[in-house]
């Protein structure tokens, strides 16, 4: 469990994926998630509330000018990293302690700043201006509250026998070489990555962990029975991003190719991620005839 101090006050930050109307819809939309590790994201902020001169709940106009507000990020699952989120370009803190301050300008009470997590996991983004204003004395603090952040995709690489290392020789035809007998093992690599082509050194150390499965594609024979990917142990502990299993095994004959996926199809509750299909797979022929 994670448990962060609230300090409630009768006005605050609220965070939104889109700018806000106004005057503000009844329901104000929460921040979207998930958002894809790597890539950029908008963080709409609206100064929201009361004041003492106004006791009508909305945008505070008056928030006007260049501000400097502290922005923090807190990792919630896993609880740790080693990636920071950034803003407008600049890393931030992972705690409110150590934020620094940054200049952000609004116009009638609304700003976007842009931010990028190179990262998979759930976390949280905050931000303060501790600075006591007219219309705001006690300062103002808000926040996106928890998001998930998937990853962009999965690539799979060094598909060999695991008995005797040989490489797929990824055939193109009935006649094209053998990999392996149906059943038998195989090794394959996953490597969990950013839109910007990085690994997530966070996915795979969830709690509970979570992992990637390799979905088959039939290639031939073109009217063939799509046979199933199975593993016992498969990719069982990932090291910044990246995990090899050994124990694969594909359960018909023929040439397939392989779609990496989250193994549970969903990750931390945002869905399922479907990653770079790999080339020909195979040929796999029958391991024994039965008479």
């Amino acid at each position: 469990a994670h448990l962060t101090t609230m300090a409630w006050s009768a006005s605050g930050f609220t965070v939104t994926s889109a700018a806000l109307s106004n005057p503000p819809p009844g329901a104000i939309p929460a921040f979207v998630s998930p958002q894809t590790a790597g890539s950029s994201f908008p963080l709409y902020l609206a100064a929201y509330g009361t004041t003492p001169t106004d006791s009508q709940c909305g945008i505070i106009e008056a928030y006007s000018g260049a501000k400097s507000l502290k922005f923090w990020s807190t990792y919630i699952n896993p609880g740790t990293g080693t990636r920071q989120v950034t803003i407008n370009g600049t890393s931030i803190a992972t705690a409110e302690g150590a934020s620094a301050f940054q200049a952000v300008t609004f116009t009638n009470g609304q700003a976007v700043v842009t931010a990028k997590y190179k990262d998979a996991g759930s976390l949280a983004i905050s931000m303060k201006d501790q600075v006591a204003h007219p219309d705001l004395p006690n300062g103002i603090r808000g926040g996106t509250g928890a998001f998930v952040s998937v990853p962009a995709t999965f690539q799979i690489t060094g598909i060999q026998r695991t008995d005797n290392g040989a490489a797929n020789p990824a055939a193109t035809t009935a006649a094209g070489a053998v990999f392996l007998p149906a059943g038998r093992p195989f090794t394959a690599t996953v490597t969990a990555l950013d839109a910007e082509g990085s690994a997530t050194p966070n996915f795979g150390k969830e709690t509970p962990a979570e992992s990637v499965r390799l979905a088959p594609n039939l290639v031939l024979p073109a009217a063939g029975t799509l046979g199933t990917t199975t593993s016992t142990t498969g990719f069982a502990s990932f090291t910044n991003g990246v995990s090899t299993g050994t124990d694969f095994a594909y359960s018909e004959v023929g040439i397939i190719t392989l779609t990496p996926r989250i193994a549970d199809g969903n990750y931390l509750g945002a869905g399922d991620v479907a990653g770079t299909t790999t080339g020909n797979v195979g040929r796999f022929i029958p391991n024994d005839f039965l008479v």
